[in-house]
């Protein structure tokens, strides 16, 4: 990976006209559903379960609001994700641009092998902005948020009410998932932040 050379989608969101990041996404997309075409079975409910479990012993979820989030999470029925090929942790620094070639770097073995995750991935990327942490440039808010809507709209199309509650769930467990090993403070209040006004707004798209 180290011998690849480019931009990182991240820093391409920053640097290119919106409609050229508009057209790497679809090919993000297409990767996506490509996966999804590839699912044949459905993962038991205890396979996340035991996931929140494991987080839930982390002993920085202590809070009330956090003790809210896991009750919501253990609340859900998460008997309708499907085992399917992925890319295992979808973020936008992973995803390299050169030349209009896209290339995906850093596949990786997650917990559970499924396109929902790799959706989710990326939209908690978006809804974090946590990829844009490392981007040298000052991030240009009203494009992220462009990508985000337009993505939102696309996603909504292609799957069903019951798989969109998925993602929303998923969003938050990867947002727990990546505070269980976060050391810096700012990163953290940033994590905890988008964290909270994603939780409040969960059936208001529109405010992630």
């Amino acid at each position: 990976m180290e011998y690849i050379n480019g931009s990182t989608l991240s820093l391409f969101l920053m640097t290119q006209p919106l409609s050229e990041s508009i057209n790497v996404f679809k090919d993000v997309i297409n990767f996506i559903f490509s996966c999804k075409k590839s699912s044949f079975s459905k993962y038991k409910n205890i396979v996340f379960k035991k996931k929140i479990q494991d987080i839930k012993k982390k002993n920085i979820f202590t809070n009330n609001f956090f003790k809210k989030i896991f009750k919501f999470l253990n609340n859900h029925s998460w008997n309708n994700i499907e085992n399917s090929q992925s890319h295992g942790d979808l973020s936008l620094e992973n995803v390299i641009i050169k030349n209009q070639d896209i290339k995906f770097i850093d596949l990786s073995e997650n917990f559970v092998d499924s396109y929902k995750l790799d959706i989710s991935k990326i939209m908690f990327d978006l809804i974090s902005c946590w990829s844009f942490r490392k981007v040298s440039l000052k991030m240009d808010s009203l494009k992220v948020y462009s990508i985000k809507i337009h993505l939102l709209e696309v996603f909504i199309k292609k799957l069903s009410r019951d798989d969109f509650e998925d993602i929303k769930m998923l969003i938050i467990l990867d947002f727990l998932r990546v505070l269980q090993y976060t050391k810096n403070i700012n990163e953290i209040n940033l994590l905890e932040k988008q964290l909270k006004i994603f939780y409040d707004n969960i059936n208001n798209p529109l405010r992630w």
